[in-house]
Formats: structure tokens, sequence, C-alpha cells
């Protein structure tokens, strides 16, 4: 098809991605891809272990999860054979799954950690992409508190070390937030609304649905009540006096006890009590956590405990597990002016044809040094090569002119000077 200029009406197109989606240049991609090794060691550290898992799966496996993104989120696809796939809205479905039909017979508990693509279709805006990385940690086998203080741990140590300071964690408990709706007394409709207002966060819309559901006073300050209860250990107290049945003081000594468990891993200080606090995904049983950056108004990190999803795939399992989003912390850090991880020194060899073997052999010391270089392919000459050089933001530039196996020109920035090839090398090349 071609317009009537002549050009190809689809060349547009074909430079574009979708909405929601996005190319990286090598400068991001480095950056993104240095956040991640740095994240796989601090969950390793921690004794976690990789695993891997399809970009898509079949769209029964997460119906029946019941997993947090509704119909309308999720990428479907059809195969060859009529089967109903799905791209992963999420990565702990998928583990569940794995585990369950894979891992059983491995000694609990599983420590396990990811870093994939996930997809949901949602409306593109700041740090919210169609397709986007989720890097998190899943510990399977083991039920109580000291397990949710731990991956709680985990995630904040990570941001730590990335660089990240002025964030917190809120930590809230299904079992309570859920066992104190359930004692109002609201027809089930009004119920559902209000668990939507709490998981949106919409105070608003949660007064309009207590007046138009005609609950009774004491409920509407109950519902009142319980999106105040934020804030440090005190909130326990506070929330005592909502806690009128056996489930809602199990889950507030459940908090009490993660908390303890948290000041002795040195991490409470980051950790924000929040009993008004519901996930969109109805598999979670227990804890629940959200993390947050002033620099965002939206979340750095999901999760909490999950002690029946397992069972859903034929393997009964407490489980508990966080997840970090990759492109949200990268933007916190940018906002917060968190200067890039220490990049290693860029170097560039250009030489005669004469002495492309030297070039090559010194290029192959430098690198096991920790030296990134790059050898000229093009037979580039000297002002060609050091415009690229400039161009590419080289550290060095290493001119192998003249005769074979003597000196070399060596060029940072403005000065140039003569060197034997030996000294490019750390400790006169005996380091090499």
């Amino acid at each position: 098809m071609t317009s009537k200029g002549g050009t190809n009406a689809l060349s547009d197109v074909r430079l574009h991605t979708p909405r929601g989606v996005r190319d990286l240049l090598p400068s991001a991609a480095r950056r993104k891809g240095a956040l991640e090794q740095r994240l796989a060691s601090h969950f390793s550290a921690w004794g976690y272990d990789p695993v891997v898992t399809p970009t898509f799966e079949f769209m029964d496996v997460f119906d029946a999860a019941g997993t947090a993104p509704s119909a309308e989120q999720l990428y479907r696809l059809v195969d060859r054979e009529g089967q109903v796939l799905a791209l992963r809205p999420e990565m702990t479905v998928p583990i569940a799954r794995l585990v369950a039909s894979r891992m059983k017979e491995h000694p609990a508990p599983l420590r396990l950690y990811y870093i994939g693509s996930v997809f949901r279709y949602d409306e593109p805006q700041s740090g919210r992409l169609r397709e986007f990385t989720q890097a998190g940690l899943e510990l399977i086998g083991a039920s109580g508190p000291a397990a949710d203080a731990e991956v709680i741990a985990v995630t904040i140590e990570a941001m730590m070390a990335l660089g990240l300071r002025d964030f917190r964690v809120d930590v809230g408990h299904v079992g309570f937030t859920a066992g104190v709706i359930d004692s109002l007394g609201l027809s089930v409709k009004a119920a559902t609304a209000v668990r939507h207002m709490l998981r949106e966060q919409d105070y608003v819309g949660l007064t309009g649905v207590l007046e138009q559901s005609g609950a009774s006073t004491e409920a509407k300050e109950t519902v009142k009540a319980l999106t105040r209860l934020r804030g440090g250990a005190g909130v326990l107290d506070e929330a005592s006096r909502l806690a009128r049945s056996e489930q809602t003081e199990r889950a507030l000594e459940n908090v009490s006890v993660v908390m303890r468990h948290l000041e002795d891993q040195g991490v409470a200080g980051w950790v924000r009590i929040d009993l008004g606090m519901l996930k969109q995904a109805d598999y979670y049983t227990g804890i629940i956590v959200e993390g947050y950056t002033s620099e965002m108004g939206y979340g750095l990190c999901s999760g909490g405990r999950y002690d029946h999803l397992l069972e859903r795939f034929g393997y009964p399992a407490p489980a508990t597990g966080l997840a970090l989003g990759v492109e949200r912390l990268l933007l916190a850090l940018e906002r917060a002016g968190v200067p890039n991880g220490d990049e290693p020194e860029r170097i560039f060899l250009v030489s005669e044809p004469a002495r492309h073997r030297e070039a090559c052999s010194t290029a192959w010391r430098l690198r096991r040094q920790g030296y990134v270089v790059e050898v000229d392919v093009l037979g580039m000459e000297e002002d060609a090569a050091l415009a690229y050089a400039r161009r590419k933001g080289m550290h060095r530039t290493v001119l192998f002119t003249g005769a074979p196996q003597g000196p070399v020109e060596l060029v940072e920035g403005e000065r140039r000077r003569h060197v034997a090839p030996d000294d490019l090398f750390e400790n006169g090349g005996r380091g090499a």
C-alpha cells in the first residue's frame, strides 16, 4: 500500500513499538542488566536458587489460581491445536505450578528466585508498562512469621543495597481486614464493594458504598477506623478494639510476631503496619506487603503469604513471597539521584595490519583484567578512530602503529604518550 507521496503507509508502523512496550538502547539496557545482576546476587546470598518458567502458560493455570489481573488485562492466544494460552501476568502462579509439578521431592523449605518479563493490558503511563520485569522470591514449604519476615527482610535489604533509602514497606494481614469486614453484617454485594474500595484505596468511593448499603453507624465507624490503622506497633493496640473474632485476634498476633522478627533482622525501621490494606489476588491468606517510595505514587514491591495456592495444583504447601518491579526500581533510583554502579573502563584498540595480532592479544589480556575492550574492525584512520572513541565514551584509545612489538600510543582525553605494550596492564603485565 503506497501513499500519495509514494512512501509505504506501513513504514511508520514498522519503525515503532506497540503501546506499553519499549526498546532499550545500550546504556539503559546495561543499567537494567546490572540491576538485575545485583538483585540475583543478593537473592543468592540469602540461599535462594534461580528458576525460569515459560513466558506463556495454559489459560487454565491462571483460571485455577484466581490470579490477580482481570480477564481484560490478560494477553490471550490460541495455538494451532486450539488450546487457549496466556502470557504470564505475574510470576507467583507459574512458580506454584512448577513446584507442584516438578519439585515436590526437593527438601523443604524451597527458596526460589526469578527475574522475568510479565505482561498486562494496562493503560500505559509513567512506571506502568504492558511488558515489564519482575524480580522476586518465593519461600515454599515454610509456615509461620519467621518465613514472612525473611522475605520482607530480603526485599528491604535489596532496595537498600541498590541505593534506595527513602522508602517504606507496609505490612497488613488479610485475616484481620477481611475478618473485620465480615463482622459488619453487610450484604455480600456491599462487603464485596467495601473490599474493592479498600484495595483501590478509594476512600471517597468507600464512603459512598457504605451510605448506599444502609450500613449501621457502628459499621461505618468501624470501616473508617480500619482505614486509619497505619503506623508503628501502637497500631496493634488500636486494632485490638476491632478484633471481635478468633480469626482477627490470631491475625494481630501474627503481625506482632512478624514485626519482632523484623526487629531481629534490623529492618523494622522501614516497615509500617497497615491493617486497612487488601490485595487484588484472592490467593493471599495471611501477611500481605506493599512497598513504596516518596519518589513515586505507586508500589515498588508487592506480595504476601499464599498457603493454599499450591494446593490448587495438587500439592498442599504453605508459601510466602515478594516481587519487585525492575523498571519501577530503575525509575525510583533515577528520581532519587542514586548514581549508576561502577562501570568497567572501556578501551578502544586500533592497529595497522602488521600489528593486528598484537592488538588482539592485548585485548584478550585486558578483558581478563575486567576491562571492556573493542578492537577496530573497519581499518579506521587515526582521526576517525579517535572521533569514534570520543562518541562511544571510551576511557582510553590505544594505537598500534610503527614496528611490530614496539611502543604503542596511548590516548587519554587530550593526553597522548608512547608506552610499552606491557605498561597497559596492571602490575606491568604480571596481573594478566
